[in-house]
C-alpha cells in the first residue's frame, strides 16, 4: 500500500474525480464522455484518481473478445497518455485493474506502471492500493483540514448493487479512512455513515462520518455485459466534493 500526501493548497474547495474501467480499445468505450469529464476538471479545482481498467487488455485467454478490440495494448496505453498527459498536474494518484494485469500475468509487463513512468507519476503509482491524505483550506482556527481517501481497483463479482457496497464496505476491516473508492463494477453509488471514536484525553466521543464510493465506468452497453445479462449501468463516475473551510465530505452521482 503506497501512502500519498497530497497539499490541494488554501483553496475553499476542491473536486476528487475517480476514473476507471475506461477500457480503452474496447468497441464499446465511450471516449467523449471520458473527454466531456477531462473538459470538466480542466475548468474546475478538480483532480483526479486513476482506478484502474483504464486499458481493456483483451488477450487470446480473457473473457473479452481478442477480436473485437479496435485497438491492441500498446495503442492503447498510447492513446491513454496522449489523453492524460495534458492532466499530469492533477492525478494525485493510480491504480492497476484486473484487466492490465493480465498483461501482467502473461508476460510481466505491467502498462500502467509505464503509463505512470511516462507521465513522471512513479511516486503516484502502486498496483494494488493507494492511501491519500489531503490537505485542503483551513478551518475558522486556521488549521488546515485532511481528508484520508482509500482506493483500490476492487475486485468483486456480486451483481446486485447491495453485494457490489458491502464489498467496499469490507475495506472497513483494513485501514480507516474518510472515503472508500473501489472500481471494477461498472456501477456508480455511495452510501455514508458515520462511527464513534472514544477520545479519553478529553472524554468525548468523536463522530466520523465515512463514505463508500463505486466508481463508474466509461463502457457502454453490449458485449460481455450483454452476454451476462448484467443491469445496464449509467456511465461515467461520482464527484467528490472536499470541503476547504470546515471537515465535510460529499459525494454527488
Amino acid at each position: 500500500m503506497r501512502y500519498i500526501d497530497v497539499d490541494l493548497g488554501v483553496i475553499e474547495k476542491a473536486y476528487i474525480i475517480p476514473i476507471s474501467d475506461v477500457h480503452v480499445g474496447d468497441q464499446h468505450c465511450d471516449l467523449e464522455k471520458l473527454k466531456d469529464y477531462l473538459a470538466w476538471i480542466k475548468e474546475n479545482p478538480a483532480w483526479i484518481i486513476l482506478n484502474g481498467d483504464l486499458m481493456t487488455c483483451d488477450i487470446k485467454n480473457s473473457v473479452g473478445d481478442i477480436y473485437k478490440s479496435v485497438l491492441n495494448p500498446h495503442d492503447q496505453r498510447r492513446l491513454l497518455i496522449e489523453l492524460f498527459k495534458p492532466f499530469k498536474d492533477r492525478i494525485i494518484g493510480i491504480t492497476q485493474g484486473n484487466h492490465e494485469r493480465r498483461i501482467w500475468q502473461e508476460v510481466g509487463e505491467d502498462p500502467m506502471s509505464i503509463f505512470a513512468e511516462v507521465l513522471g507519476l512513479e511516486d503516484r503509482y502502486d498496483p494494488d492500493s493507494l492511501l491519500l491524505h489531503v490537505r485542503i483550506g483551513k478551518d475558522k482556527h486556521g488549521k488546515r483540514i485532511g481528508y484520508t481517501i482509500f482506493c483500490t481497483h476492487g475486485w468483486t463479482g456480486a451483481r446486485k448493487a447491495g453485494g457490489k457496497i458491502n464489498a467496499i464496505q469490507d475495506l472497513r476491516g483494513v485501514i480507516l479512512a474518510d472515503c472508500y473508492i473501489a472500481s471494477h463494477t461498472h456501477t456508480q453509488g455511495c452510501i455514508v455513515e458515520k462511527y464513534l471514536i472514544p477520545e479519553p484525553r478529553t472524554g468525548k466521543i468523536m463522530e466520523i462520518k465515512q463514505s463508500f464510493v463505486s466508481a463508474g465506468s466509461f463502457l457502454n452497453y453490449g458485449g460481455y455485459a450483454e452476454r451476462k445479462g448484467l443491469p445496464i449501468a449509467k456511465t461515467g463516475t461520482p464527484r467528490i466534493r472536499l470541503d476547504g473551510t470546515r471537515k465535510d465530505l460529499h459525494v454527488s452521482v
